[in-house]
């Protein structure tokens, strides 16, 4: 445990250097004259929608919830959306960090299963998956008419490639009636002393899981449900974005913008610093850079963005995660 959490807030510390790096590197008295120009009407709608992408998360969550047959406060959806979204943010490894959180907080409270609430959240991810894979397709047809991508950012696009080709396989896998899901879970129990007990309830309770995602997407009004919810999301990322470079006097075409949350999702993929703290910094203003948009300008609009959806989302995350670990282990 100890090991963990050592290795964790060394990856952290690592992101922090490279995010305090980018600005000292472009200036921090230039970002400094961008903040003190700032219209806060602008940016004040910018973060109303980054709350609304959270409430379109949420909405997307509560349609597979629905439709395992569960009642579930937006409130409580909420709150554990907010809090997986700051374990993720302290977790070098993205999108994996707070899901099981996640679906502790929704068996505790709402007395779901925990297979059927990580069923939830996988059907939830996969809706997320196909939606970034069309972004990101869009965003890479859209750079080859303003440039020619640079090597650092083929190359990660080749990472994100194959993270999503590792996806694709396991969500194939979990679909289909393929056994290798089952076998890898059954070798990994058997290789984790801890484990060895659940070795003889493994395949039941993978059955139980699988037939809850499967369900998921055989309801087909359940399915376009939480698909509009996963586009609306990106909607409202390009928004978010719209307002932001009016915020600082510096508006920016919907088509610029549409690039830059493609490559945005393709950063966020790569797990190297806990929420790609440095990493998203330093490539989405490199990519604002390439388009043509001043680097100071370019430098202030990532940093705004990422002080409400990263600094404050895991602020609030993390406060709420300490109040509720505390009552639940008070409870336990």
């Amino acid at each position: 445990m100890k090991l963990n959490i050592l290795k964790n807030f060394t990856f952290f510390l690592l992101g922090l250097i490279i995010f305090a790096g980018v600005f000292y590197f472009i200036g921090i008295d230039k970002l400094i004259f961008q903040l003190s120009r700032l219209n806060l009407f602008y940016y004040g709608l910018a973060v109303l929608f980054i709350a609304l992408t959270i409430m379109s998360w949420v909405l997307r969550w509560k349609t597979f919830i629905k439709g395992c047959g569960y009642e579930v406060s937006n409130f409580s959806l909420l709150k554990n959306v907010m809090i997986g979204l700051a374990v993720n943010n302290i977790t070098p490894v993205a999108k994996l960090g707070g899901e099981p959180v996640r679906a502790y907080l929704l068996k505790e409270e709402n007395a779901i299963p925990i297979r059927k609430s990580l069923a939830t959240i996988i059907s939830d991810l996969t809706i997320e998956f196909f939606v970034s894979i069309a972004m990101v397709i869009l965003s890479f047809s859209l750079i080859t008419l303003y440039m020619n991508p640079p090597v650092w950012l083929s190359l990660v696009l080749v990472i994100f490639i194959l993270i999503s080709l590792l996806a694709f396989g396991g969500i194939f896998g979990i679909y289909s009636d393929k056994k290798f899901i089952s076998r890898i879970l059954i070798w990994f129990v058997n290789k984790i002393k801890k484990l060895k007990t659940f070795e003889k309830t493994t395949p039941r309770r993978y059955r139980d899981f699988q037939v809850t995602f499967k369900k998921s997407f055989q309801n087909k009004k359940l399915f376009s449900e939480a698909l509009f919810y996963g586009f609306l999301m990106k909607f409202f990322d390009i928004i978010k974005f719209l307002f932001i470079f009016m915020a600082i006097g510096h508006p920016l075409g919907i088509l610029e913008i549409v690039i830059a949350v493609g490559i945005a999702i393709m950063l966020m993929s790569v797990p190297a610093t806990p929420g790609s703290l440095g990493i998203w910094e330093g490539g989405m203003v490199s990519v604002f850079a390439l388009m043509g948009v001043p680097i100071e300008i370019a430098a202030t609009a990532v940093f705004l963005e990422r002080i409400v959806w990263f600094w404050a989302t895991t602020a609030i995350g993390g406060l709420l995660g300490i109040h509720y670990g505390v009552k639940y282990t008070i409870k336990n």
